[in-house]
């Protein structure tokens, strides 16, 4: 690709704020990659970084002089590193904390003034995109804000941060993000041409089956180098080897591997246990191992380099992901690409399959495992023995499977995709706002119930909505509102002859949901942290804690048949109409939740006034009645519908405070809730 910026020599300055190694992990190594793929095309990629302040427990194991982690290429293209004084007396406030965004975003300015850097990107958003937002603002550069899965569907769920975040993510030259998130940002209000798609992820050059497995002195080394480092006397690599890296954990599947291959031991089958997982809950993990049985079969090893993962994986007759029932919906990981990209057979789990865009081309038996669920530990027992008794069979799936990553996107597309990317950015040249786009595609694009109800219609209905305006249409959710306000007036003109009313209500209460608050960004609700932390909720958990809805919520009834052809989750069952509430959450991550009679009642009684347990004893009473027998039974079906409603974000627990008429505890105003 052909750049012509402003130093004449077509290559680029890039400020690059993010994960880096030593911090392990996708994000990183994806951050890692992406500065590489730019350097070897003749970019000057200046990385800001605190990874060298990473907690151990998600450390990589860094080699003394790793030409790999600055490389520097023939075209003049380099990887430099900069990091930030680390976290010292010479920082200590009250109350203390370490200052990230104003090292990053302080260190960040003076690389873009000596270096005379181009373009600011800035890849996940805490600390990284605050950093990067005051970086543009204070020296007037491009900014790109690339978001992952855990900062958008985790921390942007907390409003105070969601209102920062929101305010990042609209000053952003370029948002960098997937086509199923569209929405999302056009609801914050970024500028449609300013949304941009991330680059398709390319396995890696160096994921490949020629990568050189690691020495059983290696493993054995490598082993060692943990604390209190103790692995069996004598890696021998002629036995079959399972292996599995990434942080550990239940939503990881890695006590489901350890689980399931304590049967196998016990069925008096040798094998080798490799688990790549740090000092990450190292002690949990050693637990597991000791209680099935598996010591003197497991080798512990610290995070490896990303470029040295394949190595790992080289050195295993399979690898497993078993990640399973993720909280984080989006979150994407490529740990299965790589495995395939490798020829090693990769056994996968039933969850991670199905975000897989490739995934009609995975057959169970030829060229993957599959498990539906890892908790079974015995189906996953059965599958892990006959790869630990057949290892031919093993090596076959595995060359199969390197048949599907022929199909992956390469390098070459990755590295074009940032270089247009940075370089749109630059001169200001984004993709016009419509694309060419007709507001009638635009409107059957995101609405495509409209075109299924109204056919040929749709296209005179738009044009009719078009010719009313004094201003071409923005293709953005206030338009689509707007539209459907026309087509509610036009319907009851018509007398709703095409059942338009339920579909159409039904649409606007979306939007209302998918869209920040019109007078400012975020809920419009008092701040109220929550006190629960993410604990599993039961009767002593939230004994003393205060239940409160913390997002603009509406109720709204509806026909089973507009459910079943809107809801999120599938048919409603039933023919009696259906109570849906629409949540609009600090991350406007769509949430649309059936509910009953009871639920709709227990959500008016959360407004952070009352202790749960009398929000049961209320309900009881409500219900006729308050013996014990009854609030026993309401007291598990309270905590349930609770369970549900602080997992999808609409509530929170708060603390009592001394000060009742403290809006953070008391909800003054109560939940936000708009009833239909």
């Amino acid at each position: 690709m052909a750049i012509d910026v402003v130093d004449g020599t077509g290559s680029l300055s890039v400020c690059l704020i993010g994960k880096y190694p030593p911090i392990e992990g996708g994000v990183s190594a994806q951050t890692y990659w992406a500065a590489r793929v730019l350097a070897e095309r003749g970019h000057r990629v200046y990385v800001v970084t605190n990874a060298d302040e990473v907690e151990p427990s998600f450390r990589v194991r860094l080699g003394d002089g790793e030409a790999e982690y600055e490389p520097t290429f023939p075209g003049g293209g380099f990887v430099r590193v900069f990091r930030p004084e680390r976290f010292g007396r010479r920082m200590d406030h009250i109350p203390q904390g370490n200052p990230f965004v104003s090292k990053l975003a302080g260190l960040a300015v003076q690389v873009v003034r000596e270096f005379h850097c181009d373009v600011v990107v800035a890849s996940y958003l805490e600390p990284y995109g605050v950093a990067g937002h005051l970086v543009g603002g204070w020296t007037g550069l491009p900014v790109l804000v690339q978001h992952a899965g855990s900062d958008l569907d985790r921390l942007m769920r907390i409003p105070e941060l969601a209102a920062t975040y929101q305010e990042v993510f609209r000053a952003a030259r370029t948002v960098i993000t997937k086509p199923a998130l569209t929405g999302r940002f056009l609801g914050m209000g970024v500028r449609r041409r300013a949304i941009r798609m991330s680059p398709p992820y390319a396995v890696p050059p160096c994921f490949g089956p020629d990568a050189e497995p690691l020495g059983a002195a290696e493993i054995d080394e490598l082993a060692r180098s943990l604390p209190d480092g103790t692995p069996p006397s004598g890696y021998d690599p002629a036995l079959p080897t399972i292996g599995m890296y990434g942080k550990p954990g239940e939503f990881k599947g890695t006590f489901d591997l350890i689980a399931a291959l304590g049967r196998v031991r016990e069925s008096g089958r040798a094998f080798n246990l490799l688990l790549m997982a740090g000092r990450s809950r190292t002690g949990a993990v050693r637990a597991a191992v000791d209680e099935h049985g598996l010591r003197d079969r497991t080798w512990l090893l610290p995070f490896l380099p990303h470029w040295q993962v394949p190595r790992l994986i080289r050195a295993c007759t399979a690898t497993c992901f078993l990640e399973r029932d993720f909280p984080v919906v989006i979150h994407g990981p490529v740990v299965p690409r790589e495995v395939l990209a490798t020829g090693t057979c990769l056994v996968l789990s039933g969850d991670i399959h199905a975000k897989q865009g490739y995934r009609d081309e995975l057959t169970d038996g030829h060229n993957v495992v599959l498990v539906p669920d890892p908790k079974d530990h015995d189906v996953l027992a059965a599958r892990l023995t006959t790869l630990v008794d057949e290892p031919e069979t093993a090596r076959r799936i595995g060359r199969n499977g390197l048949s599907v990553a022929a199909g992956f996107p390469g390098f070459t597309p990755f590295g074009d995709a940032w270089e247009d990317l940075l370089t749109r950015a630059v001169t200001r040249d984004a993709t016009p706002a419509e694309s060419g786009e007709t507001l009638a595609a635009w409107v059957a694009g995101r609405m495509p119930w409209t075109r299924e109800l109204l056919g040929d219609a749709l296209d005179d209905l738009v044009a009719e909505f078009e010719a009313g305006r004094t201003a071409p249409a923005p293709h953005d959710l206030r338009t689509l509102d707007e539209f459907c306000g026309h087509l509610e007036r036009r319907s009851a003109e018509r007398g709703d002859p095409g059942g338009l009313s339920g579909p159409l209500r039904y649409q606007r209460a979306r939007l209302w949901a998918l869209r920040a608050g019109e007078t400012r960004p975020g809920p419009a609700l008092p701040p109220a942290p929550d006190a629960l932390g993410g604990r599993t909720i039961t009767a002593e958990t939230v004994a003393g804690l205060r239940p409160l809805v913390r997002a603009e919520i509406r109720l709204e009834r509806f026909e089973r048949d507009v459910v079943e052809r809107f809801c999120l989750g599938g048919g409603a069952g039933g023919d009696r109409p259906v109570l849906i509430c629409f949540a609009r959450l600090a991350n406007l991550a769509q949430t649309e939740l059936r509910v009953s009679p009871a639920t709709a009642a227990l959500l008016r009684l959360c407004d952070g006034t009352a202790p749960t347990a009398d929000v049961i004893e209320r309900l009881a009473a409500d219900a006729g009645g308050t013996a014990d027998r009854l609030t026993e039974r309401l007291t598990g079906q309270v905590l349930t519908a609770l369970s549900g409603l602080y997992r999808a974000g609409v509530v929170v627990f708060v603390r009592p405070s001394p000060a009742e008429d403290d809006p953070r505890v008391a909800g003054d105003t109560g939940p936000v809730l708009v009833a239909g």
